[in-house]
């Protein structure tokens, strides 16, 4: 697989932020096969489109977060309560970030007790 050179990224996309939010829109939609996309109103409270329902009954979301040096976990955190507050159907919530946030990311275990606490 081929890695992102994010430096280019940012020299091919000026807005980058708004980039990276259609590349993952892109990318939940090739997930779940949905090739014509759907139709989303970006940036809806904590999640980047309206949650979308699958054939398993399940209503999927997906957030997107581009970063500059470090990751903000606290701004994924505050998107994560927004989404499972306003949408009382959420189960899944995919998040894409352009950067890894490795073993010891200390946000995963906040954002994952967030969900089950809706639940």
């Amino acid at each position: 697989m081929n890695r992102i050179d994010w430096n280019k990224f940012r020299f091919v996309n000026p807005d980058c932020q708004n980039a990276f939010e259609e590349l993952c829109y892109y990318l939940f939609c090739r997930k779940f096969k949905l090739y014509e996309g759907i139709i989303t109103y970006h940036n809806q409270p904590g999640i980047e489109s309206e949650p979308i329902k699958l054939e398993n009954g399940k209503y999927y979301g997906f957030q997107s977060k581009f970063f500059d040096n470090t990751i903000d976990g606290a701004q994924i955190e505050k998107s994560i309560k927004k989404a499972v507050n306003t949408y009382e159907n959420l189960d899944v919530i995919f998040i894409y970030l352009n950067k890894n946030p490795g073993k010891t990311n200390k946000y995963q275990g906040k954002v994952e007790e967030l969900a089950k606490k809706k639940m």
